[in-house]
């Protein structure tokens, strides 16, 4: 998930949170170059990096194992070709502390709160001149209307989350705008697939961010087997943040991956969580999984690299569902161009609820 940007340059007016589009146009973006501005007078050389010793160690394997990867598994040139340089910059000075509120995650979900496009997400939800709080307010009034198994009872935002400087309180319920999401989300998965409510699925999530829709997912139906699977700059976020959400989750870290041979119903064990790169689902085995996610990244690929991702699914969901969330158009991918198998079936096609410019698809694989 990237940092927005429109085709010329200018910041998307729908509420759009990435977008792919050539390397040029994202370099002289005012956003990109406020990121290089905070990093201005750093030099990395000279600087101990703010990662601890074990992040910095498996930050290297991913990138050693990832930098030999083929199409489609590599960053690509739309957007994170740049971002990813500014990434690793970002976690030597900072480290990798409370991401919902750290620069990183406005690349993967939310903003800061006192962003004005949560006066369009509100502006969407009834209220042209709401705030995040009321934003987040009216989000779950919404999300309330679809959410027949009471999911926004049963799943308490983490006290992780709870101290990130995103949190607010709607009648008796803590949220995030991350969680809000990750809630519409899992909802439209459940509405598919109930079974991940109660039974040991296997799920993957390709370009998951820091890992907030597997902390519901987990949070819900602990005998889950969640797989993130990302480029290195996310994938270590990840690892590194999203344990501090399910403290009593079994976590297979980057490392303890790099030596399985085959990624076989029998290694995903339910009630883990594991850390992949997503060069790793080459040595996923056929119909392994069970459910495949992917929310904004198709998005910021070529054609070429969507197009393989869809084999790979087809492969190794053969039985399962995917589903994808994505803008409606992009320079590239847009909802009609989605390039399906033709012996899948479209399960769900609709917009999402917290913005019209985005829409959520689920297929039957």
């Amino acid at each position: 998930e990237s940092v927005r940007v429109g085709a010329n340059g200018s910041s998307c007016q729908d509420g759009c949170r990435s977008g792919s589009y050539r390397p040029s146009i994202w370099r002289g973006h005012k956003r990109f170059s406020k990121w290089r501005g905070c990093l201005r007078g750093f030099d990395a050389s000279r600087k101990k990096s703010k990662l601890n010793s074990m992040d910095q160690q498996e930050f290297s394997l991913m990138c050693e194992d990832n930098a030999k990867a083929s199409s489609p598994f590599k960053a690509t040139d739309l957007v994170w070709s740049n971002l990813t340089h500014v990434f690793r910059e970002r976690m030597k000075k900072d480290g990798i502390r409370s991401v919902e509120s750290q620069a990183f995650n406005a690349s993967f979900a939310s903003y800061p709160r006192s962003d004005r496009r949560y006066q369009r997400y509100s502006a969407t939800l009834g209220d042209p001149n709401g705030t995040y709080d009321r934003a987040c307010e009216l989000y779950v009034r919404r999300l309330k209307e679809f959410d027949t198994h009471g999911i926004l009872n049963k799943v308490l935002l983490s006290s992780v989350s709870r101290n990130s400087g995103m949190q607010t309180q709607v009648n008796d319920i803590w949220v995030t705008w991350d969680f809000l999401l990750s809630i519409e989300e899992v909802l439209t998965i459940i509405e598919c697939e109930p079974r991940l409510l109660t039974e040991k699925l296997t799920v993957v999530d390709l370009g998951a961010g820091w890992g907030r829709i597997g902390h519901v997912l987990m949070s819900l139906n602990p005998n889950l087997s969640y797989i993130i699977a990302d480029i290195p700059e996310s994938l270590i976020i990840a690892q590194t943040y999203l344990p501090q959400h399910l403290p009593d989750v079994k976590h297979v870290l980057y490392s303890q991956n790099r030596s399985v041979e085959s990624f076989t119903r029998d290694v995903l064990k339910p009630g883990e969580v594991r850390f992949c790169g997503s060069h790793d689902l080459s040595r996923f085995a056929e119909s392994s999984i069970d459910v495949f996610i992917n929310v904004f990244s198709f998005q910021e690929m070529t054609m070429t690299q969507v197009t393989e991702y869809v084999e790979i699914i087809d492969k190794v969901c053969k039985g399962g569902k995917l589903y994808s969330q994505q803008r409606l158009a992009g320079d590239v991918l847009t909802r009609e161009n989605f390039p399906c198998k033709q012996d899948w079936s479209t399960l769900l096609d609709r917009l999402t609820i917290f913005s019209p410019a985005y829409y959520e698809a689920m297929f039957g694989i």
